[in-house]
C-alpha cells in the first residue's frame, strides 16, 4: 500500500513502475538491503531493494515553500521499480487522490553501499497556498 502525508493528514497514492527484471550491477554485487540517507533539505530518505534487485519501498520527507506557505510532506510507497543496466532507477510518485501532486526520484548506485541522486516534486494546490514545487539532492548508505 502506498501513502502520503501532509501533516497529519494520510493519502492513498500510486507509483508508477517499471516492469522489466534487473541485470547484476556493473560492479557485480547486490544491492539488496535497506538504504537510507538525508536530502540536500535535511530530511529523511528511505528505500529497500529486494531480492530480485527491484526498488520494492521508499519513504522520503520533502519540504515545499514559496514566500506565503511552508509545507511538509510524506512520501511512502510500496512499488517494484527495476533498476537499470547502469546502475540507476527512477521512480515516478503520483497522488492518487490528485495526480497532480507528483515527486520524482532519480538515484544511481555510486557503489555496493553508496547511492546518490536528485529530487523534483510539486503539489497542485495546497492549503490555500497555490502551486508548491521543490527539488534536491539525496545521498543513502545501505545498512
Amino acid at each position: 500500500m502506498a501513502s502520503m502525508r501532509r501533516l497529519s493528514r494520510w493519502i492513498v497514492a500510486v507509483g508508477v513502475i517499471g516492469m522489466m527484471a534487473s541485470a547484476v550491477p556493473a560492479w557485480g554485487a547486490t544491492r539488496e538491503g535497506s538504504w537510507s540517507g538525508d536530502t540536500s533539505q535535511g530530511r529523511a530518505l528511505r528505500f529497500k531493494v529486494g531480492a530480485d534487485e527491484r526498488i520494492a519501498f521508499v519513504r522520503v520527507t520533502i519540504d515545499y515553500e514559496n514566500e506565503n506557505c511552508l509545507e511538509q510532506v510524506r512520501w511512502e510507497f510500496g512499488l517494484s521499480s527495476r533498476i537499470r543496466d547502469d546502475d540507476t532507477f527512477r521512480l515516478d510518485l503520483v497522488d492518487e487522490q490528485d495526480d497532480r501532486d507528483t515527486a520524482l526520484i532519480l538515484g544511481e548506485f555510486v557503489s555496493n553501499r553508496r547511492a546518490e541522486g536528485t529530487f523534483r516534486s510539486a503539489l497542485s494546490e495546497s492549503g490555500g497556498c497555490g502551486e508548491l514545487r521543490t527539488k534536491g539532492t539525496w545521498t543513502a548508505i545501505r545498512k
